[in-house]
């Protein structure tokens, strides 16, 4: 197993090295500026841009003010130093435990240069993380158990239920979900209401590849880590009181709620809304809403092969368990957001939410509609003995 970790740790966390260090002779050999990826390039105005009837669209790798000047060589210290930390770990594996922090910093670092079209730092944190927690194999480390869950490893759940340190560990999905989650959503939001309100702000995100932040852009996405909590508590009461009060199976409500913290990983893709920038109405809905719906879809089918696979449900049981619980968590949610709003008319960026009496009796009617087949596919069923 150790030499495995090694291998693993070493073998990824180099491949994002390499990859960060090819972005930045990349932007080196730009002119040092972003490299800019469009869907069409002969757009140049934000004007044709936005009287565009077809989806124009444009990635960044690196972001303009930041790696102009002496800025991109600065960047590539980073680099340097997360490619001398992988040749170390290779060479002297009991240090990785030491050498996995900085390791896990410098790749966060590349991100200002491009990250290795993204990828790079992605593949050099899960090194680095790896490193961390060595001697464990990839699969029992704490992003080997998040990346399990997202792809809908039966045989997960069933360890994370049974792990001691649960508490720990769903405390700290929680904490890297929201985090995550809440900086994609937070950067996106910041940048859109710019685009919309300045001309000038507008021309170098869509076309120079800036991504704005301020002050408030942290506080928006560290309020998300509150946010994610409270639907964290929502969600695991609810699937305590449908399995063990309503369908008699046996389980502490902490081993549930701490396994069920894993659900929500799926959310972290919404961490991508940033590499993305467009004309409407992808710029404010399309893109937005698709990335929004596929990351709740992806939770839900999260908590159908948990319950499934934990509480040993039939699928028609388990499926009637999953849209039992997500009907009365949206109906929680929905009721208390339109009772903060109370019908007030709510501007965000590029949407306009009006919620008014007619919105929840639209909500009851799908709710009741959902209910009612979760009852018949036996969500309250009777635990067989």
């Amino acid at each position: 197993m150790p030499i495995e970790s090694r291998g693993w740790a070493f073998r990824l966390s180099l491949v994002g090295s390499i990859l960060i260090f090819l972005n930045a002779i990349w932007i080196i050999s730009n002119n040092n500026s972003p490299i800019v990826l469009t869907t069409n390039p002969n757009l140049t105005k934000v004007s044709a841009i936005n009287n565009s009837t077809d989806f124009w669209g444009r990635t960044s790798f690196g972001n303009k003010g930041m790696v102009e000047g002496i800025w991109t060589p600065f960047w590539l210290i980073f680099t340097i130093a997360l490619f001398a930390c992988t040749i170390q770990i290779y060479r002297k594996p009991r240090m990785q435990k030491v050498l996995g922090i900085p390791m896990v910093i410098f790749s966060l670092l590349s991100l200002p240069i491009g990250g290795g079209c993204i990828i790079g730092s992605i593949l050099a944190f899960i090194g680095g993380m790896m490193a961390i927690e060595w001697p464990k194999s990839f699969s029992d480390t704490f992003i080997g158990k998040m990346i399990r869950t997202v792809r809908l490893d039966p045989k997960v759940f069933g360890v994370l239920f049974d792990d001691p340190n649960i508490v720990q560990s769903g405390v700290l999905a929680l904490l890297f979900t929201s985090i995550t989650m809440g900086l994609g959503n937070a950067i996106y939001v910041f940048n859109v209401n710019l685009i919309k309100t300045k001309a000038t702000d507008a021309y170098e995100i869509l076309l120079q590849g800036k991504l704005g932040m301020d002050i408030m852009t942290i506080t928006n996405a560290v309020s998300f880590i509150g946010i994610t909590f409270l639907r964290w508590i929502a969600l695991s009461i609810i699937l305590y009181v449908i399995i063990v009060k309503l369908k008699g199976h046996e389980a502490d409500y902490d081993k549930i709620a701490y396994t069920a913290a894993f659900a929500f990983v799926p959310l972290c893709i919404q961490a991508f809304l940033p590499m993305l920038f467009s004309n409407e109405p992808y710029l404010s809905f399309n893109w937005p809403f698709a990335v929004s719906l596929i990351s709740i879809f992806w939770v839900a089918l999260v908590v159908l092969v948990f319950t499934k696979h934990v509480f040993e449900l039939k699928i028609r049981e388990a499926l009637g368990v999953t849209l039992l619980a997500g009907a009365l968590y949206l109906l929680l949610e929905s009721s208390v957001i339109l009772v903060i709003t109370s019908a007030l008319l709510v501007s965000l960026p590029g949407v306009i939410l009006q919620f008014k009496a007619t919105s929840l009796s639209t909500i009851l009617l799908v709710f009741s509609l959902v209910v009612m087949v979760a009852i018949l596919l036996g969500a309250l069923s009777k635990k067989r003995t």
